[in-house]
């Protein structure tokens, strides 16, 4: 932007922008950008809190959008596997294609 010139742009960026250090690296060409994350490790929401909570306690970082998608799924699959209707892998298909609002830390999934 620098280079180019451009002022008064206003920036919509993804959830690699989530980054601690991007406002002082690039100063006023992020002023009023606005991006988006699939995980926001401050929610209010007491079930993120442990999540959060329990994870930097066992590998002393915060979690990312990575470690958080990896702990849905994994909730999701095995709430499918442990529910005794569920028999083998179409049962698993068919239960993940009507999956609705499973309340993971990422938000509701379907």
């Amino acid at each position: 932007m620098a280079f180019y010139g451009l002022e008064g742009v206003q920036l919509l960026g993804t959830n690699g922008w989530n980054d601690a250090d991007l406002p002082r690296l690039t100063r006023q060409f992020v002023e009023g950008a606005i991006f988006t994350d699939g995980f926001f490790r401050h929610s209010p929401y007491p079930f993120v809190q442990e999540f959060v909570e329990r994870y930097f306690s066992k590998y002393n970082e915060e979690p990312t959008i990575l470690e958080a998608q990896g702990y849905d799924t994994a909730g999701i699959m095995l709430t499918l596997l442990n529910d005794s209707r569920i028999q083998n892998r179409e049962d698993v298909r068919r239960a993940l294609a009507q999956l609705q609002n499973y309340p993971g830390v990422t938000g509701a999934t379907r």
